[in-house]
């Protein structure tokens, strides 16, 4: 069997764009999962010191959220590069390339993400559609895959209260308890018109 050739980027292109917007610091956001050969070709190809390599390894939410401010106000930084894969720390690039890795290429997208919210990026970017957890997600899906089953009123309306009372605010949440709601409308509806026509 043969041997798959790695994929081969080129960051001279994204260098070239990011000096011409003025942009001084330039972050590449590789989303999911990172691919061994990815880390292996940034950090043979740019020079020591240059690069920031995920700085958010081992740092709370508050010491995220910081990093960029501290390079930023520091005189003698000499990064020029930050792989990343925290929303905290995209959400302080005024501009950023995004690497998404395939197969047999390595497709670009520049965007603007200065100030954009950590869920729009976690949504947008780094590819994460689940607010929640995956445990949380699996059991509120549950839930929804219950009430499918359920004709009676009074035991969608004790379902839609043990969702409510078993799990915190997420859009999940939200859109299994608007599936239940929906189909309670329906079956108060059915029923208003069947007591019309008796």
């Amino acid at each position: 069997m043969a041997r798959k050739e790695k994929p081969v980027i080129t960051l001279a292109k994204h260098v070239e764009w990011a000096e011409k917007e003025g942009i001084n610091i330039f972050c590449l956001v590789v989303p999911k999962s990172v691919p061994v050969w990815l880390s292996d070709f940034i950090e043979g190809h740019l020079k020591i010191g240059d690069l920031l390599s995920f700085p958010e390894m081992n740092k709370n939410i508050h010491q995220q959220v910081r990093i960029m401010t501290d390079i930023f106000n520091n005189p003698k930084n000499k990064i020029k590069y930050v792989v990343t894969q925290s929303p905290w720390i995209i959400s302080d690039f005024d501009r950023l390339a995004v690497l998404i890795p395939t197969d047999s290429t390595v497709e670009t997208q520049h965007r603007q993400t200065f100030g954009m919210s950590v869920n729009m990026i976690t949504i947008t970017i780094l590819g994460r559609h689940i607010t929640c957890g995956d445990r949380a997600a699996e059991q509120i899906k549950t839930f929804g895959d219950e009430a499918k089953g359920i004709a009676d009123l009074d035991k969608l309306n004790e379902l839609a209260d043990k969702l409510s009372l078993t799990f915190g605010d997420s859009i999940e949440k939200t859109l299994t308890l608007k599936t239940i709601y929906d189909k309670i409308d329906d079956l108060e509806g059915k029923n208003e018109k069947e007591e019309s026509t008796e």
